[in-house]
């Protein structure tokens, strides 16, 4: 496997001259060639703000197949999306309509931009991948894309990066000014892999409704599990407990989440999480042990025969009686 190459650059604060150095990037994303550094895995992440979240609202249950495809088809070195409509349509098994409303509800969300025919880039500051150096660089040039479509000036901060091999100095986004994004190791954001794609395509808006009240994504920090009656979850997004029950059905069988005891769900922190490594790891354990659990149970509940007289006991026939008479 060839060894990761990083560019290293130097960001310069405009207004005072203050210099930092040693800010490295997995990889340059200004056309100097490198090997590809960031890979999709069950070991990659993306970092995912509450506004991604938000922005899967809204879709019917096909367009949100088609949005599935789109988050799917995104390379993580440049959050840039090559698919036609002809090729969505093809995977989906939809119409070349369903395609084009669910492209323009991600663009009017601010979730995607055109950049060409058939391009797209995927905006970075809801989704990207790598480290904040990186993520920088993607915000300024997704600013310079909807600068360029919409004709509105661009907006710079006081910081520009600049690339020791060809001496271009790139404007960083106003988010960077107060204190250096790239610099700072502490920034919060969801952990979303790959696998969520996939589950979530196909789910109407109201069973991602309830799955994002699940999550807690309003919180500045979820805490991967939720703790509340479902009714809970009926009054606050103002929809039916039927309607609650059958979503927290789909999500079950999606895999999202699963229920540990009564009123307790976990969700499943192998597709989506909150936090540091180690409350990450508790809950991985959790999940894949109440999956454990619930496995073994129905394996002892094939082995059972219930009993024919609605007692709910164990029942074991002798012989192969054509009327089982209770003694």
């Amino acid at each position: 496997m060839p060894k990761a190459v990083k560019t290293t650059y130097t960001a310069i604060n405009l207004e005072t001259g203050e210099v930092y150095t040693g800010i490295d990037a997995p990889q340059s994303i200004t056309g100097i060639d490198a090997p590809q550094s960031i890979t999709r895995g069950e070991t990659h992440f993306w970092q995912a703000s509450k506004d991604f979240f938000a922005a899967l609202l809204g879709y019917g249950t096909v367009e949100s197949k088609a949005v599935a495809g789109m988050l799917h088809r995104t390379d993580p070195k440049t959050n840039h999306i090559a698919c036609t409509s002809a090729e969505l349509k093809k995977e989906i098994s939809c119409t070349r309509d369903t395609v084009a409303s669910a492209v323009k509800k991600m663009e009017s969300k601010r979730l995607i931009i055109g950049i060409g025919q058939g391009a797209w880039m995927l905006n970075p500051r809801m989704l990207a991948m790598g480290n904040q150096t990186q993520i920088a660089l993607l915000m300024a040039e997704y600013d310079r894309y909807v600068s360029e479509k919409t004709g509105v000036a661009l907006v710079v901060g006081k910081y520009v990066l600049k690339n020791p091999v060809t001496a271009e100095e790139l404007p960083l986004p106003p988010e960077c000014d107060d204190k250096l994004m790239f610099l700072d190791g502490n920034i919060k954001f969801w952990k979303v892999y790959d696998c969520f794609f996939e589950a979530i395509a196909g789910l109407s808006e109201k069973e991602i409704n309830v799955l994002l009240h699940m999550m807690d994504v309003g919180k500045a920090r979820g805490v991967g599990t939720y703790n509340k009656p479902l009714a809970a979850i009926a009054d606050e997004a103002r929809v039916s407990v039927p309607t609650v029950n059958r979503a927290v059905q789909k999500l079950k069988k999606r895999n999202l989440i699963i229920r540990y005891c009564n009123c307790n769900w976990v969700i499943n922190p192998l597709m989506v999480a909150n936090g540091n490594r180690q409350k990450q790891k508790v809950l991985e354990r959790r999940y894949t042990g109440v999956q454990a659990e619930i496995e073994a149970k129905r394996k002892r509940y094939r082995l059972k025969v219930l009993s024919p007289y609605g007692d709910g006991k164990p029942f074991i026939p002798v012989g192969l009686p054509t009327s089982p008479q209770k003694p």
